[in-house]
């Protein structure tokens, strides 16, 4: 006789709306359309959106301390302010946010400034 056992287990799909911060740039209209319209189609609440102001430098490349005083500072604060601190999985930038981060020779992309703090290029191995 063949016995069959079936264990449960639990799956978790995550990665609700109420997981997401959307950062969008205000000074570009298609960055604020296209933030607006992800949110709305994937159930992102308004307290999710991060409007990062002041930049009007590019959408390829910022310095360090372009990311630091546009991207980063604010949008912990907003975080924070907002009780999303620990409810933030995930951050979603939306088009007309540069994605590299430029200093002292060195770069990174926005997301893994983001995710791992900007890391300096070391010696060549």
């Amino acid at each position: 006789m063949l016995a069959m056992t079936v264990v449960a287990a639990n799956v978790w799909a995550g990665g609700s709306g109420f997981n997401v911060i959307v950062v969008v740039n205000q000074n570009s209209s298609n960055s604020v359309q296209l933030g607006n319209d992800y949110c709305e189609h994937r159930g992102v609440p308004p307290q999710n959106l991060f409007r990062m102001t002041g930049w009007t430098g590019g959408s390829i490349t910022w310095s360090l301390s372009d990311f630091q005083t546009h991207l980063l500072n604010p949008m912990l604060a907003m975080l924070a302010s907002r009780g999303l601190t620990n409810q933030a999985e995930f951050v979603l930038l939306s088009m007309d946010v540069p994605y590299r981060v430029e200093d002292s020779g060195s770069q990174n992309s926005t997301t893994s400034a983001l995710f791992y703090g900007f890391k300096y290029d070391g010696a060549a191995p």
